[in-house]
């Protein structure tokens, strides 16, 4: 069973444990339940996202950014060339 937005029992002396986490959204679209939390982006994009349900993933926890699936997948390709571009 997926846990309310506002649980707080993923956290860790105050900060997330997990740095990505899936919520499904409601009509209004925006998130409401928690439905999966991945340490890496690798195992976020392996993530089954079913076909009747709309899925926002929370990227940035300080910041409260979320992002739409393939917003998250844009972002990610420009955070890996970024690194890429370092000396």
């Amino acid at each position: 069973m997926a846990r309310p937005h506002s649980d707080s029992s993923n956290l860790v002396g105050g900060k997330r444990s997990k740095r990505y986490y899936v919520y499904s959204c409601g009509r209004d679209g925006h998130p409401a339940d928690l439905e999966a939390e991945y340490d890496s982006a690798g195992g976020l994009l392996a993530h089954r996202y079913r076909l009747d349900r709309h899925y926002k993933i929370l990227v940035s926890a300080e910041r409260k950014f979320y992002a739409w699936p393939a917003e998250f997948q844009n972002w990610l390709q420009e955070q890996m060339r970024g690194e890429q571009d370092l000396p």
